[in-house]
């Protein structure tokens, strides 16, 4: 026979709701209190929010932290580095996330709130100067090469329009290093090409 002495313990009255609003206020006061000068304890109520988030789409009841993952086609090994953060921290807790070293909590963060980072924009919506806008301030900061990450294709260039692809020509290494004189004949050239011509041009020069 099982143990029956939690069902059997007679229960509290129950309060009325507004002093229980009162109650929880005052633990809200003194929680925050309390958390504003543990940094360490923060930081890792905000990493517990961004897994919960990331690994079962839930929130953590109480916090108001609102940040969402966002489904995108990843670089690889992001991707990988998430997927394993996210499975060896499906089922933490506050507790185990509290005795993590700092280190390791900066890193989970910088995972997670990566993963809620999303700057697409079709350049003529009212919000797309804003998003740009957040987008170079942030590749600013992390000092981002995107050569790493991106060549423009074949593709690209035959979808862009042939102005644009004129521009960008005309900045390619090889004609600036052109005299003035020797420079005009080309652009002339590349100006009379058919879009597909010109877009293996550009791959080629840029």
């Amino acid at each position: 026979v099982g143990d029956t002495s939690f069902e059997a313990a007679p229960r509290s009255p129950a309060l009325p709701k507004s002093l229980v609003e009162s109650l929880t206020a005052a633990r809200t006061r003194a929680l925050r209190a309390e958390l504003s000068g543990r940094p360490q304890v923060a930081l890792a109520l905000v990493v517990l929010a961004l897994i919960r988030r990331s690994a079962a789409r839930a929130d953590v009841p109480g916090l108001a932290i609102a940040i969402s993952p966002v489904g995108f086609d990843d670089d690889d090994r992001f991707e990988h580095a998430r997927t394993e953060a996210s499975t060896a921290y499906a089922d933490t807790d506050l507790a185990r996330l509290a005795d993590e070293p700092i280190d390791k909590l900066l890193e989970l963060l910088a995972l997670f709130v990566a993963e809620a980072v999303d700057v697409t924009h079709d350049g003529s919506s009212p919000s797309a100067d804003r998003t740009q806008a957040t987008s170079d301030e942030l590749a600013a900061v992390l000092d981002l090469d995107m050569s790493r990450h991106w060549q423009a294709s074949t593709e690209f260039w035959e979808k862009a329009p042939k102005a644009f692809t004129l521009e960008a020509l005309s900045t390619a290494p090889a004609m600036v290093k052109l005299t003035e004189r020797a420079r005009k004949p080309k652009t002339a050239a590349f100006a009379k090409m058919k879009r597909t011509d010109l877009a293996r041009v550009a791959v080629r020069q840029l």
